[in-house]
């Protein structure tokens, strides 16, 4: 059993580290990952779980250091993972939304186009392989929202930004009052309704955006780490629009 204690003990160290923010938690935290990895040899049948956790633990110290190289490793290890969990696989779609993740990660870092068209494709792919009352549905649609508006930005797309409003709209119905995640599609949502307005004009989606924002400030209250920027200054932002407007 020594590779479940060396995979639990990963976890617990990556979760002091997502609290605390020590990096030696993180580095310990992917050396027991990669222990657990070497002793789940292809094969075992939890070793697309053993890539999957590596390539979060690689991702998580490539957003503190920017090494790119661990980014290319998570990349790698979770098409790997990928691979060992074929359709009919019952954990696929959180393989899908990992891959889409990380190939996000290296379009904002590298501009690939081809790695945002890819992410696009495994999310969309991880949003269909869960139905309605899917617990993590709310998520994935949050995600393809989020790439959407990703590819919008840099193509310019209409078509992108309403699908991801579309998307956006569904994942909000989904994290009602007293949701832990509702404060973040709210916001979600008013930033590509705002970003909609930009583009055509239409009050509406103006007027919904500030509704949204505001609604997200109320989730906010002071003392939360998304009061200041992400909906105070958004909301300022909105309103200056409807002001000039």
């Amino acid at each position: 059993n020594r590779h479940f204690a060396l995979g639990h003990l990963s976890y617990l160290l990556y979760t002091s580290f997502s609290q605390l923010g020590r990096m030696d938690d993180l580095e310990e935290a992917i050396n027991f990952g990669r222990d657990t990895n070497s002793i789940r040899p292809i094969g075992h049948p939890l070793r697309s779980q053993s890539l999957a956790q590596l390539s979060e633990l690689l991702r998580a110290r490539f957003h503190q250091l920017g090494g790119v190289e661990d980014l290319e490793n998570a990349i790698e290890h979770g098409r790997v993972a990928l691979e060992l969990q074929p359709p009919g696989h019952p954990g696929r779609q959180y393989a899908l939304d990992l891959i889409a993740g990380l190939l996000l990660a290296r379009f904002d870092e590298l501009g690939y186009i081809s790695d945002l068209e890819e992410a696009i494709e495994h999310e969309r792919a991880a949003v269909a392989l869960c139905p309605i009352q899917h617990p993590s549905r709310d998520i994935f649609l949050g995600n393809i929202a989020y790439i959407l508006t990703s590819r919008f930005t840099r193509l310019g797309s209409p078509r992108d930004l309403d699908e991801a409003i579309k998307y956006q709209r569904e994942s909000l119905l989904l994290r009602p009052s007293g949701h832990i995640g509702r404060d973040l599609s709210l916001s979600n949502l008013a930033t590509e309704l705002g970003k909609r307005f930009d583009l055509l004009g239409n009050l509406s989606d103006l007027n919904e955006a500030i509704e949204n924002e505001r609604a997200a400030l109320v989730l906010r209250p002071p003392g939360h780490p998304h009061r200041h920027y992400y909906s105070l200054e958004s909301l300022s932002s909105l309103l200056h629009k409807r002001f000039e407007r």
